[in-house]
């Protein structure tokens, strides 16, 4: 069977935000790779290539510097107009239901 193509998501504007919001929270690249268990090189692609995260790293740096994936993955949609509902469930996350799915806010 062939595989579907999936085109893939381009992490620039992620890369760039995680960097703004590190150099706002005045942490060097140093200081957050050994925080999180990895290279400064991996971040330094991440910021300034777009490099794809793995699953862990990206959760890491947005619940990190509290940044809303919405804007990345919903860059069409406005928020504060959404209809979806916000359900707490522990650890300071909520999660969101609406009719895309279930996503961590």
């Amino acid at each position: 069977m062939a595989k579907r193509p999936v085109p893939l998501y381009d992490f620039k504007a992620f890369g760039a935000a995680i960097k703004a919001a590190r150099n706002e929270y005045g942490e060097s690249r140093k200081k957050v790779s050994d925080e999180l268990y990895i290279s400064p090189r991996y971040l330094a692609n991440i910021e300034n290539k777009g490099q794809q995260p793995s699953l862990q790293v990206f959760y890491d740096l947005v619940t990190r510097y509290h940044i809303s994936v919405d804007q990345f993955f919903f860059p069409n949609s406005n928020a504060e107009k959404s209809t979806g509902r916000v359900l707490p469930f522990g650890f300071g996350m909520s999660l969101r239901l609406t009719g895309l799915g279930r996503y961590p806010c």
